[in-house]
């Protein structure tokens, strides 16, 4: 055996070279390229930087992963060089009920996220900004939260528990009501 690896560690050493970039390659693009298909997906149903909301899950809900059927679904996914550099994401929090709002980049990775427990005066108010535009100037009062995402494309996903089925009509007109759209010092 010993004179096996003598003989050709050149092709042992070049099989471990390829199988660690195989697997490297994987780790890095595998989420982006997923969340690119996902982000084409959804921007299929109402374009970039446009919330969607998506009908109550059911046996069928199979388009991106598998769906909570106790939850209703938003999303919104973001271009920020077709935002001219910043989106604001907007929502009053239903009451009496689980429910959060998460962004990811395009890499997957959530870069923020808030739930109904943590959202000051039942709602959310936030800019997501860029790569490219950078952080807007803070100093004005009226400016919300910024977020930075490290990519210009990303997802916004809110969820909303349906915690009674007699609560439906309500936590969905609730939802209905939250925005995402280019962002402008003089609001949405």
């Amino acid at each position: 055996m010993n004179g096996f690896f003598e003989r050709n560690w050149m092709y042992v050493a070049i099989a471990a070279a390829l199988a660690l970039a195989v697997h490297a390659a994987t780790l890095v693009g595998l989420p982006d390229a997923a969340m690119a298909r996902a982000l084409d997906m959804l921007a299929a149903d109402g374009g970039y930087n446009t919330l969607t909301h998506a009908p109550r899950a059911d046996a069928n809900s199979r388009k991106i992963v598998r769906p909570s059927p106790d939850l209703l679904y938003s999303a919104c996914p973001f271009d920020l060089d077709k935002a001219h550099g910043a989106l604001r994401v907007y929502a009053r929090v239903p009451r009496g009920t689980y429910w959060s709002v998460s962004v990811f980049d395009a890499h997957t990775d959530n870069i923020f996220v808030e739930n109904n427990r943590q959202a000051r005066g039942g709602k959310v108010d936030f800019v997501i900004v860029g790569p490219k535009s950078g952080l807007i100037d803070g100093g004005a009062a009226h400016a919300p939260p910024q977020v930075y995402s490290p990519t210009t494309k990303g997802l916004v996903l809110f969820r909303t528990l349906i915690d009674d089925e007699a609560n439906l009509p309500g936590i969905d007109a609730a939802r209905r009501q939250a925005s995402c759209g280019t962002y402008s010092d003089g609001g949405m």
